[in-house]
């Protein structure tokens, strides 16, 4: 029987991205309301899905990754069979080709509902969705995020994860048992309350505590993806900060060309200034000299 935290967070990957962080807030709130605030905080560090794990989470829930599953565990197995020498690599291609056929049509059908909600079905996203899907029926769970909820990258199996445990093994032969004796009718035991409700305690102590395992592994998977998104962020503010300072350094290499340019600019100004002041008083003396020879023209006259 999922907890009241775990139908809030397959609720909260069922919102569209746009509703997300609303939703997110409402379903943390209305955990905290009913006791459970630690469940609250958790819900509440949930990170966002992209578009690609956003639309995988829709197929999930409309039931249409069942083909998808089969046909990754069935490759997985046929690789398993032709490295163990049980199938031949014909097999083992069809194995491939039939996982291929079902990430395809699984990837329209993601493409169709990342259109619908307006969310983008680009060539692009749908490769990421086909990439996602690929890594996931490979690995045969949603690992490391709960099913339904995935909210980023998921890492392909190795090789060795991918063959572990996948090969056909003969079945061991097992002699006949015997025909069992006829046993006499055990007598009726009535069991005591105090053992009865001692079983009880037990029980709800291990469903207590298979609660807190499930709460501490989304937990895990939750700061694990939070710690991805920052590792994100922290790599594009590095980029940003190289590319500023390569800007910068070009701004600063052209103001002081620029400032060398002035500065050549100014002195050919200065020397111009001065040959235009000696121009000037080469001009004022030829005046003179005209007006002299004028006077002593018209004194001969």
């Amino acid at each position: 029987m999922a907890s009241a935290f775990d139908e809030a967070r397959l609720a909260l990957y069922a919102a569209s991205p746009a509703d997300f962080v609303a939703r997110r807030k409402e379903l943390s709130a209305a955990l905290k309301s009913a006791g459970d605030p630690g469940g609250a905080r958790l819900l509440g560090a949930m990170p966002k899905p992209n578009a690609p794990a956003w639309a995988v989470n829709h197929l999930y829930r409309a039931g249409a990754l069942a083909k998808v599953m089969q046909a990754g565990h069935e490759n997985r197995r046929a690789q398993g069979n032709m490295a163990a020498g049980k199938l031949d690599a014909k097999g083992a291609r069809e194995a491939q080709d039939a996982h291929r056929a079902a990430l395809a049509e699984a990837g329209r059908l993601a493409r169709q509902a990342l259109t619908d909600a307006g969310l983008g079905g680009t060539d692009a996203v749908e490769a990421k969705v086909v990439a996602l899907l690929q890594a996931i029926s490979l690995r045969g769970s949603f690992a490391p995020y709960p099913e339904g909820c995935l909210a980023g990258e998921v890492e392909s199996p190795s090789l060795d994860e991918m063959l572990d445990g996948l090969v056909d093994a003969p079945p061991a032969a097992v002699a006949p048992a015997p025909a069992p004796a006829k046993a006499a009718a055990p007598p009726k035991v009535v069991e005591d309350p105090a053992v009865i409700a001692a079983r009880a305690a037990e029980a709800r102590a291990k469903e207590a505590a298979e609660q807190e395992r499930r709460r501490k592994d989304a937990e895990r998977a939750a700061a694990r993806a939070i710690v991805e998104q920052m590792e994100g962020r922290l790599r594009d503010a590095r980029d940003a900060h190289a590319v500023a300072r390569h800007r910068h350094e070009r701004a600063r290499t052209a103001v002081a060309e620029a400032e060398a340019v002035l500065a050549k600019v100014r002195d050919a100004a200065a020397h111009a200034e001065a040959q235009l002041r000696a121009t000037e008083g080469m001009v004022e003396g030829a005046e003179r000299e005209a007006g002299a020879a004028q006077a002593a023209l018209t004194a001969l006259g």
